[in-house]
């Protein structure tokens, strides 16, 4: 059985989903099982939900091939994060793509300049100009699509602004990449590389929910798959004051 573009439509509006919305995703594309036209119809479905106010946000991380290389070209460097990423990354029309070499982030929607636009500034992975940073700022949303709450990109950041004792290591220096704008132009950016996992702690993401009211999250079906919605503001305030008062709580020790 395929599911329908309808029955995606139906499902984005009974999480909650609406016009002008601004989402950012991420995926597990075949938990939601067999969709009639695959990604394009996802997308196309979430649009017509969005419509042009709107905007859709995913993440299309590049530190794998990345950290080999300490080269990225804002067109040519493949995300790592799924095929769904790349997919929206190449083949979904003006999608716009953050310049970072490590955390950047595809973008569609009227805003999607505003959303990508300096984030080249930040010399860490998820700082004050990313496009996770800016979604909080436009009572934007983020949508977890099956198994994998444990993977919210944007707790990285709350662990950036929260200043969480085992995000850096602050004795090493700044990573310095080469990195290539849309108009072929080169230069070095300096970007802090994160040490969570080098330190010795395994994240355990899915904890924000415990903190969020029933009105900053929700959850309900993508199809076949579960899905979480979740109030991306809210996620940022109550994730870094959780990190001042128990600096640990977002990670478990290895």
């Amino acid at each position: 059985m395929s599911y329908t573009k309808t029955e995606l439509i139906k499902d984005f509006e009974n999480l909650g989903i609406k016009s002008g919305d601004k989402i950012l995703i991420h995926a597990s594309f075949k938990a939601m099982g067999e969709i009639e036209g695959g990604a394009k119809t996802f997308f196309d479905a979430l649009k017509e939900v969005l419509t042009d106010e709107g905007a859709i946000v995913i993440p299309t991380l590049s530190y794998n091939p990345v950290y080999q290389t300490l080269e990225f070209d804002i067109n040519k460097t493949p995300s790592c994060v799924g095929w769904l990423t790349e997919y929206f990354r190449t083949e979904v029309k003006d999608v716009i793509r953050s310049i970072h070499p490590t955390h950047s982030c595809a973008v569609w929607g009227k805003t999607a300049e505003w959303f990508t636009e300096g984030h080249e500034k930040d010399d860490t992975p998820i700082g004050e100009n990313s496009p996770f940073a800016k979604l909080s700022e436009v009572g934007g949303k983020i949508l977890m699509i099956g198994n994998v709450n444990n993977h919210n990109t944007t707790l990285h950041g709350v662990e950036e602004a929260g200043k969480a004792p085992y995000v850096f290591d602050y004795s090493a220096e700044p990573i310095e990449y080469r990195v290539t704008n849309s108009l072929g132009e080169t230069f070095k950016m300096k970007v802090r590389r994160h040490n969570i996992g080098q330190s010795g702690f395994l994240q355990q993401y899915s904890r924000i929910e415990n903190l969020l009211s029933e009105r900053e999250l929700t959850y309900g079906k993508l199809l076949d798959a579960d899905a979480t919605l979740m109030d991306a503001k809210a996620v940022w305030k109550k994730g870094v004051e959780k990190i001042k008062s128990d600096p640990y709580y977002f990670v478990d020790k290895i």
